[in-house]
């Protein structure tokens, strides 16, 4: 029968660092939502893309805590099989929210500029860098399940045998932040 590890090692500073952030990013983007609601009066694309950000990254946050729970921050010795592996498949569930989270505040910043900007070569680019940043979150959120088959080999240590990866998630998570 499966036992969850709890929270032990290194989990518990994680969670308090991961919410703590969380904090933090929800009252500087509220008092940011206020101010461009009540005092500049008009929320924009790039609001509406943080908002969105702060959303996936709060959903990176709720699997790393379950993820905790599950034994990530543990070494690997004090864990059972089942548990190291159930916190490794929250952690890349996680994975799939900070790929999108990362990309989508990437946008933020270029609907941000596309504000500022008057120049038609400058708003092109801008809009180049930001579809190309949600094609490329895309593809990293698919490829963390996708690299492996099965992919249950990729959280499940007792399947490494029959592990076949057809990507590096390594070369496809550096050209994304490249």
């Amino acid at each position: 029968m499966y036992k969850e590890a709890g929270v032990g090692g290194k989990g518990g500073l994680l969670i308090g660092v991961f919410w703590a952030q969380i904090a933090l990013s929800i009252a500087l983007i509220g008092l940011r939502i206020y101010t461009r609601s009540f005092i500049r009066g008009s929320v924009g694309w790039d609001d509406v893309c943080l908002i969105s950000t702060l959303v996936l990254n709060t959903g990176f946050t709720v699997f790393t805590t379950v993820a905790a729970v599950h034994g990530m921050g543990q070494h690997y010795e004090d864990l059972e099989v089942p548990q190291f592996a159930h916190a490794m498949l929250y952690i890349l569930i996680g994975q799939v929210f900070v790929a999108l989270a990362t990309g989508m505040g990437k946008v933020s910043v270029a609907m941000f500029l596309l504000r500022i900007v008057m120049k038609p070569w400058h708003r092109w680019f801008l809009w180049f860098c930001a579809v190309s940043m949600v094609i490329m979150s895309i593809f990293l959120a698919v490829t963390v399940f996708a690299q492996c088959t099965p992919a249950e080999s990729i959280w499940n240590p007792e399947l490494a045998d029959q592990r076949v990866c057809h990507l590096s998630l390594t070369i496809v998570a550096i050209t994304y932040c490249c």
